[in-house]
């Protein structure tokens, strides 16, 4: 984008509001994640980087985990990126909220 706004005759200046730092696995969580889960959510392309990340620190595969858990994200760019990285996304949802992917979930469940 700044090269855009540079090659229109605009002046560019790059902010950065935020940065994504990679979470720290949860005993409790990996422990659920070892016996088998259902379902696996990503609201965004770094937490789909991040939780493949722990779960190889784990020594697990990310895409042959107990339980074959279904994969739902938040929208289209955060399921295009999990698709990118092996992952077969059972549901996104419509509305691009923590509401919005608890409803495509919730409607995967009622099929």
């Amino acid at each position: 984008m700044p090269e855009a706004i540079v090659a229109a005759g605009g002046i560019a200046h790059e902010i950065a509001v935020y940065r994504t730092l990679p979470a720290m696995p949860n005993e409790h969580g990996l422990a659920a994640l070892k016996e088998g889960v259902d379902w696996i959510t990503f609201t965004s392309p770094s937490t789909v980087q991040n939780f493949i990340e722990i779960v190889r620190q784990q020594k697990m595969n990310p895409f042959q985990l107990n339980g074959n858990p279904k994969i739902a994200c938040i929208g289209p760019i955060t399921a295009r990126a999990a698709k990118e990285e092996g992952f077969e996304v059972a549901s996104a949802a419509e509305e691009y909220t923590a509401e919005g992917l608890v409803e495509a979930i919730t409607s995967m469940e009622k099929i």
